[in-house]
């Protein structure tokens, strides 16, 4: 710790790597760019609002936005520096290269196939250093913070009992840094001091990370736990070989517990009815009504209620979704009714994103090769939910989210009534079935 009563040091533990775009660089980790606007925000809510805030601590007093006088600077402090693909490029040298940016049909392909919660680096260039996004994972990093205002120093580094009112532990146990912050990547803390926990709910538990020296295989370990546990909340499992695997979403059961059909059935029903055949006569995809003669005990497939919504959109909007079965795109775009109440597209202003209102922080327990453990906490925000939304999917069905929704029931459901032993089809002895099923085993609230 520094004696310069204008500078505070201390050291960040690194529990996750980062997914980083200037990872080519020597040094590349945090960003004083991102930190710096985000700690801004946090500080000032803190102390109550702009208002409560000296105006001296503002840069030019405020008079050009409210940034604090300081400057924070992060440095690496061991060198166990890690750097690592997210999704390796299918080929190996400038002509393979060549040939594979040439051939369409191979431009999303990779060696590694996608990284679990990750879903970018795609397209031509996608190995180019401008646009390439990869991990970066430094397991110590150094940060100082300078400024000439001493009680801001003081306030940063303020001595209490109460761990939750040490705002520089409170900033980095609240937040994450980088590309998909959400799902748990860049996970920092102060390093060997207790974090406050303020604000998490519930965590899961998991239990034996690969006793392995390669970063790679733990993270990704991690990550999978993070990636299907998600899964199964929105939409569902439905994997096809290696291995077969099907998990009923667990957001479809709580809306059947209230009454509500989810919008996938709904979909199936306006577009896809009936079977399509290519053209040599050969079956290209069953439709909903083969569906269901087929599968006479699938609950998605035949519960029916005439008040359906657009659920799944409730953790994360995205207007564009991929169905891959019917080797088609679904759009939805928000809508608004006209002057004779029909619903049509909104030209301006329209929703293009909406994050998703669950936070994963992952904190492994020790960092050691052998008998190491990681806890998921999750945090959920209930302040800006994706309710009473309308869209119209594909011009054609005019589609609402509902007008209320509770996280905290939600996950009262998961904890208290759902049994995912009671939901999952196919190889059952997987690797995959048996993280899902480990990672409901261990969810507790908190």
């Amino acid at each position: 710790m520094s004696t310069n009563p204008f500078e505070l040091t201390f050291s960040l533990r690194q529990h996750t790597p980062i997914i980083h775009f200037q990872h080519h660089q020597d040094g590349a980790t945090l960003r004083a760019t991102e930190v710096k606007p985000k700690l801004d925000r946090f500080l000032i809510e803190r102390m109550g609002g702009i208002d409560k805030v000296p105006k001296d601590w503002f840069i030019g007093d405020g008079k050009n936005g409210h940034a604090l006088d300081y400057k924070i600077k992060f440095t690496l402090l061991r060198s166990d520096e890690w750097t690592d693909y997210i999704e390796q490029p299918k080929y190996e040298n400038e002509r393979t290269r060549t040939n594979f940016l040439q051939n369409e049909r191979d431009l999303n392909k990779t060696k590694t196939g996608t990284y679990p919660a990750y879903f970018a680096n795609m397209g031509k260039n996608y190995n180019e250093p401008e646009t390439l996004k990869n991990f970066e994972y430094n397991k110590l990093i150094q940060c100082t913070i300078h400024s000439y205002h001493t009680d801001l120093i003081d306030k940063l580094s303020e001595k209490v009992k109460e761990v939750e009112n040490v705002p520089l532990r409170a900033f980095f146990a609240q937040h994450n840094f980088g590309s998909r912050s959400g799902k748990g990547f860049g996970s920092f803390l102060i390093n060997n001091v207790p974090f406050p926990l303020t604000g998490y709910t519930h965590v899961f538990e998991i239990l034996e990370l690969p006793n392995e020296t390669n970063h790679r295989s733990r993270f990704e370990y991690i990550f999978k736990h993070i990636d299907l546990f998600y899964r199964v909340l929105r939409a569902g499992i439905n994997l096809k070989n290696s291995p077969d695997l099907y998990a009923k979403s667990a957001l479809f059961l709580y809306f059947q517990s209230k009454n509500i059909q989810w919008e996938k059935k709904e979909i199936k029903k306006t577009f896809f009815l009936n079977d399509k055949l290519k053209r040599d006569g050969s079956l290209d995809y069953k439709g909903l009504t083969t569906q269901k003669s087929d599968r006479h005990e699938s609950e998605a497939l035949h519960y029916s209620n005439p008040s359906f919504h657009l659920v799944r959109d409730l953790l994360g909007f995205s207007p564009d979704e991929s169905w891959h079965s019917y080797k088609a795109t679904i759009s939805k775009k928000e809508a608004i009714q006209d002057a004779h109440g029909n619903w049509i597209e909104k030209n301006k202003d329209a929703i293009e994103r909406w994050a998703s209102p669950i936070f994963f922080k992952p904190v492994i327990k020790t960092s050691s090769i052998v008998n190491d453990s990681c806890k998921v906490y999750i945090r959920l925000n209930n302040n800006n939910l994706f309710t009473n939304k309308h869209f119209l999917i594909n011009k054609r069905l005019p589609i609402s989210t509902p007008t209320t929704f509770s996280l905290d029931d939600y996950f009262n459901f998961l904890v208290t009534q759902f049994n995912i032993n009671n939901h999952l089809e196919g190889d059952l002895d997987s690797k995959e079935a048996e993280i899902i099923k480990q990672v409901f085993r261990s969810l507790t609230k908190r």
